[in-house]
């Protein structure tokens, strides 16, 4: 949803230089030969085709191409064609406290109240549900006030979410530091047919460099988690 092209540089209408037009479609195709002259390789392929189901059910629900998909944009839908069974597999969820003990994204946090994804109402434009989605990031990051101007000589809450921040460099980071948001969101279609929009945490550890306090991290996010379940927020937690 959302045109994007080779930058990651997205427009809400058609931008004539995109590579991948909003509404478009193509197919895709993963075939393997059900025999194998090689014992050990039938083995590692059999074993390994329930993994490359559960990574395409997981790119349906979650996934989204190009620079700006953590926000939503390049979001992309998978739908089994030609006698293609419904793609399924297990989420990959984790306590999210315990998620902090690596530095690279690899699982869904979960809480006392469930997984954590949160789902918008639906609606059938899914420009909607970018302004929507857009509304929900801003508001989790302006709750963090900053307590000084300029450069910081330490990093606040606010930078844990993401990093760069414009106007607000953290001195020791520098200015090419980069920190990527492990919060995403995505839009999907629902099982009624219309369009919902997806936020989901994958916590972890931001690396090494940046010196994290796995503490202070833990806080930022519980914030960030109790922002969105307020009711206000106009969200409802789902388990996928």
């Amino acid at each position: 949803y959302g045109a994007l092209d080779g930058r990651g540089d997205m427009q809400f209408d058609s931008k004539r230089n995109a590579d991948i037009q909003a509404n478009e479609s193509a197919n895709l195709s993963i075939a393997f030969p059900s025999t194998y002259d090689d014992p050990e390789l039938g083995r590692v392929v059999e074993e390994s085709a329930p993994r490359i189901e559960r990574a395409l059910a997981c790119a349906d629900l979650y996934g989204a191409l190009g620079g700006r998909s953590r926000n939503g944009w390049g979001s992309f839908q998978l739908v089994p064609g030609e006698g293609t069974q419904a793609l399924s597999g297990t989420l990959p969820v984790r306590d999210w406290r315990q998620c902090l003990d690596r530095d690279w994204p690899h699982a869904i946090g979960r809480d006392d109240k469930g997984p954590l994804i949160w789902q918008t109402e639906s609606d059938n434009d899914w420009k909607v549900l970018m302004k929507t989605l857009a509304i929900l990031k801003i508001g989790l990051r302006t709750q963090f006030r900053f307590t000084g101007r300029g450069n910081a000589p330490n990093p606040e809450a606010r930078h844990w979410l993401s990093y760069p921040v414009t106007n607000h460099p953290v001195t020791p980071w520098g200015n090419n530091a980069r920190l990527p948001n492990s919060l995403r969101f995505k839009v999907r279609r629902a099982g009624d047919g219309k369009l919902v929009g997806a936020i989901f945490h994958i916590p972890h550890l931001p690396p090494s460099d940046f010196h994290p306090n796995r503490q202070v991290i833990a806080n930022v996010w519980a914030q960030v988690h109790g922002f969105l379940d307020q009711p206000a927020q106009g969200l409802t937690r789902i388990s996928v």
